[in-house]
């Protein structure tokens, strides 16, 4: 591996682009996107293991605005998620959650308080991963 090892993410319409000195892999993101961004992590991590290995390493990370080129503010991802985020990050409203929750065969919360319901993001987007069913071809009648 050389000394200037270069990885670059761009975000396109339907996923990532990650490029790697001269080669590019596309990611894309359909519905949940943990799949896909756990992918592309995993891809980056073993490039940072193998220069680890070869050269010194130097990392760094620059989020820029597409349409201006500024830096982009960022912020990691909460591993903790209210109702409300599990509502408006993976579209699963509320009251389902709540029922889910009273019929015991959603994904595994906390309550941190007795009017507080946390869930842990690796546990939505694990029961939503166990939960999908493929559609299946139908003889029309």
């Amino acid at each position: 591996m050389n000394a200037n090892h270069i990885l670059s993410i761009q975000r396109a319409g339907n996923g990532l682009i990650v490029h790697e000195n001269d080669a590019c892999q596309v990611y894309e993101t359909r519905q949940h996107r943990a799949t896909a961004m756990r992918e592309m992590l995993q891809r980056i991590a073993a490039v940072v293991v193998n220069t680890m290995e070869t050269t010194k390493l130097d990392v760094r990370i620059e989020v820029r605005d597409r349409t201006t080129g500024e830096e982009a503010e960022t912020s990691p991802p909460s591993l903790w998620l209210s109702p409300d985020d599990v509502e408006r990050e993976y579209n699963l409203p509320q009251r389902y959650l709540e029922q889910l929750r009273r019929d015991n065969i959603g994904p595994r919360y906390s309550k941190p308080t007795a009017k507080q319901v946390r869930y842990r993001r690796s546990d939505v987007e694990d029961w939503l991963t166990n939960a999908y069913q493929p559609t299946q071809d139908q003889p029309c009648s």
